[in-house]
């Protein structure tokens, strides 16, 4: 059975989604329904039938719950539609016909909005519909042994429950007995549903809005505006019909604001609009069930779908303790949601500040969560980008270069995705490969990256791409010279006289911090260090490069060599502008045994690289007729899987024993 994997499936998702923008609109809901519905009918059937038992095994003992069961039966058609209407817009979530299905939904709310046991059973299924989605994305990622942020989120889930409680017992009880002649009259009646709570839902709107522009961009304020403004509408006067107006469509205009400005702006597509939605729309609705879940990471929504259960653990400890009395008085909300919006006429207020300590604390930990999802730690040199998602191309879908624009889109965004999948800590690993002097002695290594899936080592092809696309290169390099530094810490008195081998990019060796990084680097592992600049990088920036490199040879020792020389071009204008310490050769120059030619011309090479005095490396030896051959044409150190593949830092010492017991005569003539 062919293993699923996640990202390609999003990628491909991603891909259609691009090439079904511009089709017309008879194929763009026939490619729907044909390639969606079949899945769609499976999942909601189970997924109704889930919210069924969930909600009927909460019956016994939550009041509200007993009616919201019997009704359900009779509420099953409008909810279906609106799980199939909302599952299909997941598809088309950026595309027009997803405008459609939106707007259906809203008007699907805006229907049930005067019935409030359908609100009621609907808004149940919601709640449950959304965890049970995320489930089956948290049990693949588990499964697949692809990410630990699954136990990140459940860390969170029980960081955010310990730190409520221990504010309800240490700060919130003790703060109410003191306050509660004071404020106790306010927080009743804003619970109680008074004109009051439009005055603080405005104030908590703008204070989110706020925060989300702080942390993530301009676009989120104008949700936010938009749904304050909804919700302030002087047709709601209750907060009951407030949160219900809200949680249907409410949220709809939101993101049709939101898509206005897309538009305005001429993009296809801004990562903002999906970071930003889950910190903006901190109350359980229908926006989760959108199906974000599905098309985009998962675990964007862990933290901020835990936080339900956070709070409501935290309420039903609460009345477990005596905190609180069991309420007798229940509004149009339903578990968990009920935890949130209570309406207790006798302890309103402390319930209201026990879910405004949970609202805090669920909001801190998912800033967190993102942080950490999207910067990786780069050993203890701080945190680093990981990957984000921009598009800066304008795109008119109207104009002759839209395909192309729309390319690079699709582009950014499967670069994206690998970036995500890969740059991380424990996904990337550095091997080394000996080089090997014409007397046998291991004079150094060369640290070449590998991506680790958790079970093998893999070549790092796809993450280089992605680094291309996003303009990495900085943080990729900075992230290799690190972990050299932190694999090779405690193998120093091993390898004193071992010259260390990294390669670094022309981005990184223009930046003005370069210089202070290496020194830095070179004090925490002093070890030989040699940077390689492949041919080519050199010309972006060569005044500069030219001083930094003179510097760091006069004053630090560092070794400078030019990788690949002979792949590609500008090569002597490198040898006249830069003075460095080494030559490596490409393997492409690798002579033939029988070809006169290209033994001459690998023999002129050499002796003009030992004319300007370099050292002459040679990369790719394979067998000892190649390593006898380069010998005798007066290479000094050979490279290749014939003298030693790349290994990890433990398999080298093994190595370097082995290679000082063996007679190198006898190695050569293997």
């Amino acid at each position: 059975m062919p293993r699923f994997d996640w990202d390609v499936r999003r990628a491909r998702l991603i891909k259609w989604c691009v090439r079904t923008s511009k089709a017309p609109w008879n194929t763009v809901l026939r490619d729907a329904f044909i390639r969606v519905f079949p899945f769609l009918l499976l999942m909601n059937g189970f997924l109704l039938l889930s919210n069924y038992l969930a909600i009927t095994s909460y019956a016994d003992w939550v009041p509200a719950l007993q009616q919201a069961s019997k009704m359900i039966s009779a509420s099953l058609p409008i909810v279906f539609t609106f799980y199939l209407a909302s599952s299909i817009a997941t598809v088309y979530a950026l595309e027009r016909a997803g405008l459609t299905f939106y707007a259906l939904i809203g008007v699907l709310m805006l229907s049930v909005r005067q019935g409030e046991t359908k609100v009621l059973s609907l808004g149940a299924c919601l709640v449950v519909v959304v965890f049970i989605s995320v489930g089956f994305a948290l049990i693949q990622r588990v499964m697949d042994r692809r990410s630990n942020l699954f136990v990140v989120a459940i860390l969170q889930a029980l960081i955010s429950f310990v730190m409520t409680w221990a504010l309800v017992l240490l700060v919130i009880k003790p703060l109410f007995a003191v306050s509660k002649a004071y404020f106790g009259t306010l927080v009743v009646s804003i619970v109680d549903g008074h004109q009051s709570i439009e005055l603080v839902y405005m104030l908590a709107v703008m204070a989110r809005g706020l925060l989300s522009f702080m942390g993530f961009h301009g676009h989120n304020m104008l949700y936010e505006l938009f749904e304050g403004i909804y919700a302030l509408s002087p047709t709601y006067r209750s907060v009951d019909v407030a949160f219900a107006g809200i949680g249907g469509t409410g949220a709809t205009l939101c993101f049709f604001a939101g898509y206005a400005v897309l538009w305005y702006r001429k993009r296809y597509l801004n990562s903002s609009v999906v970071k930003a939605a889950p910190f903006a729309l901190f109350n359980v609705n229908e926006i989760l069930v959108y199906g974000y879940p599905l098309a985009w990471n998962p675990f964007f929504f862990v933290p901020f779908l835990l936080a339900p259960v956070v709070m409501a653990g935290a309420g039903l400890m609460a009345f477990h303790f005596g905190l609180l009395d069991m309420p007798d008085q229940i509004g149009h909300w339903m578990l968990p949601s009920a935890m949130q919006v209570f309406r207790i006429s006798s302890q309103g207020n402390v319930l209201f500040m026990l879910w405004l300590a949970a609202f805090l604390c669920a909001s801190s930990l998912y800033w967190w969560f993102l942080t950490i999802h999207y910067r990786v730690e780069s050993s203890q040199r701080g945190q680093m980008a990981a990957a984000e998602f921009r598009v800066t191309e304008n795109i008119d879908i109207r104009g002759a270069e839209s395909a192309h624009a729309l390319d690079r889109s699709v582009r950014y965004q499967e670069a994206q995705i690998y970036a995500a999948k890969w740059f991380q800590p424990d996904r990337l690993k550095l091997v080394y490969q000996p080089l090997i002097s014409r007397e046998g002695q291991m004079v150094g290594v060369e640290a070449l990256l590998r991506t680790y899936d958790g079970q093998k080592l893999g070549t790092p092809a796809e993450l280089l791409e992605a680094v291309d696309v996003l303009g990495l290169h900085e943080e990729l390099d900075r992230l290799v010279l690190a972990n050299c530094q932190t694999a090779l810490q405690e193998y120093v008195n091993c390898f004193r006289d071992v010259n260390v081998a990294v390669n670094i990019s022309p981005q990184f060796a223009a930046t003005k911090d370069f210089t202070e990084f290496v020194i830095e680097l070179q004090r925490e592992l002093p070890l030989p260090i040699t940077l390689e600049l492949t041919e080519g990088s050199a010309a972006e920036d060569i005044e500069r490069l030219c001083a930094d490199f003179a510097h760091l040879r006069e004053t630090r020792g560092i070794r400078i060599a030019i990788d690949d020389f002979g792949s590609g071009y500008s090569s002597l204008s490198y040898l006249q502008n830069i003075r460095v310490d080494k030559l490596k050769l490409d393997r492409s120059l690798m002579p033939a045994i029988r070809n006169p030619v290209s033994i001459e011309v690998v023999r002129a090479l050499v002796e003009l690289a030992h004319a300007l005095d370099f050292e002459v490396v040679f990369e790719g030896v394979e067998t000892a007729e190649q390593l006898q051959l380069l010998s005798d044409l007066g290479v000094d150190t050979f490279q290749g899987f014939f003298l030693g593949r790349p290994m990890l830092a433990e398999d080298l010492v093994v190595y370097a024993l082995k290679l000082g017991e063996q007679d190198w005569q006898q190695y050569m003539s293997r």
